[in-house]
């Protein structure tokens, strides 16, 4: 049998101190190979344990972020989705324009406006919707130089033509977009038809342009009236006095 022997000096009073005493421990070979194969086994094991329980601590926290990232992601979609659609269908026209004045966005409501569609529009100029009889280029400068200097220009009333050849009456409203490190890149136009509420103050303005001719035509009418009710009362009393075939009558 082979065997493996372990030895240890001990030292003790009770030996004599000239001499060195040894403690030999002794075991088959095959008792240490089964032990520290035991030993080995289970290390493995623990290692594959606490591996297989690490693997599936980084999986469930994997798919745990995919659901929170996909949830978000669903959540970004759908407001981007809703954002869109109220910009897309606003009644009033909504618009994008670059630093060189080129429209990138041209939603339904300008469509509606102007009977332009956003494929005619994209990636040109506002020229086309501004009178000919006046100076578009100056327009636009004016407008682009107030907005550089306040940042916005606010219900700013505008005469444009429609693709029909329609005069419109405008109010926009311009705000300058920067970029994160606060450059400018662009800005948003808000475009309201207001023709037809023009037309109605208009109305409003004659109508009381005509009431208050027609109060001072009453007012008039009865200052004339007390002294002609006077004259009226006296050719009364004189007819009495005066025989019907007279001159005097």
């Amino acid at each position: 049998m082979t065997k493996l022997i372990a030895f240890t000096p001990v030292k003790n009073q009770i030996f004599s101190p000239d001499q060195i005493w040894s403690v030999a421990v002794v075991a088959p070979i095959s008792e240490v190979a089964d032990i520290t194969n035991q030993i080995y086994k289970q290390h493995f094991i623990m290692e594959v344990a606490i591996v297989a329980v690490v693997c599936l601590f980084g999986f469930l926290v994997t798919l745990y972020q995919q659901k929170i990232s996909w949830a978000l992601q669903q959540r970004v979609d759908h407001q981007e989705k809703h954002l869109s659609n109220i910009l897309d269908y606003s009644v009033d026209g909504v618009l994008f324009i670059d630093n060189d004045n080129k429209i990138q966005i041209w939603n339904k409501g300008a469509e509606a406006i102007f009977g332009y569609s956003a494929q005619e529009m994209i990636g040109n100029t506002f020229h086309r919707l501004i009178p000919p009889e006046l100076d578009a280029d100056f327009e636009l400068e004016q407008i682009c130089e107030e907005v550089r200097t306040k940042g916005f220009i606010k219900n700013e009333p505008a005469q444009r033509v429609t693709k029909s050849g329609d005069r419109i009456t405008t109010d926009i409203s311009r705000t300058q977009v920067n970029s994160k490190n606060m450059e400018p890149i662009g800005s948003t136009v808000i475009i309201r038809d207001v023709t037809e509420k023009v037309k109605m103050d208009q109305n409003i303005y004659n109508t009381e342009k005509l009431a208050s001719i027609g109060i001072l035509a009453a007012g008039v009418a009865h200052e004339i009236n007390n002294p002609l009710a006077i004259i009226l009362g006296f050719t009364d009393l004189l007819l009495e006095k005066f025989e019907p075939d007279s001159a005097e009558y």
